[in-house]
């Protein structure tokens, strides 16, 4: 990964779609990265692929662990960003119409690049595409909106929006 030198706190949020892995070798390396550039009470966005069923297909676990990524349900995905210094405030799975949507719209783009080939992450992002469709479009995993907020070191937790 090359550095690139971002003020710390200088961002009230920052975004990542598709991934946090290509920001550090695991979530919670690429989380307190990300935390450092937050101002305080900075957001955080992801979309990531996760879990959402009990039985993962051989060939779908077999293709993320080819990319050295470990598939979390969002509430492990939730649980390692606050060991980074994150409260989590929601967490949305894509439908599966979403997530076809979505592969389409990647494909287009990947389609429009300079360079046929795309490098090695669009040569990746083919590939979770095929994997997808082989799958019948329901393949045990999802792509989940999460957003969570910096907290700080001894801070309590927020009331929830009820009021408990």
């Amino acid at each position: 990964m090359r550095e690139v030198d971002l003020p710390e706190g200088g961002f009230r949020c920052v975004v990542c779609e598709g991934s946090v892995r290509f920001l550090g070798p695991s979530l919670e390396e690429a989380s307190r990265r990300v935390r450092r550039l937050l101002e305080l009470d900075g957001r955080l966005a992801i979309t990531t692929a996760a879990r959402v069923g009990r039985v993962l297909p051989s060939a779908v676990a077999a293709f993320y662990q080819s990319r050295g990524e470990k598939l979390l349900y969002p509430r492990e995905l939730s649980t390692a960003l606050e060991r980074s210094g994150f409260e989590p405030l929601a967490a949305e799975a894509f439908s599966d119409a979403l997530v076809d949507q979505y592969y389409r719209f990647v494909e287009s783009a990947l389609e429009r690049l300079a360079d046929p080939d795309g490098g090695e992450q669009a040569a990746q992002l083919k590939r979770e595409i095929e994997v997808f469709r082989r799958e019948g479009g329901r393949s045990a995993i999802n792509i989940v909106l999460h957003v969570s907020r910096r907290r700080e070191p001894g801070e309590r937790p927020r009331p929830t929006r009820g009021g408990a």
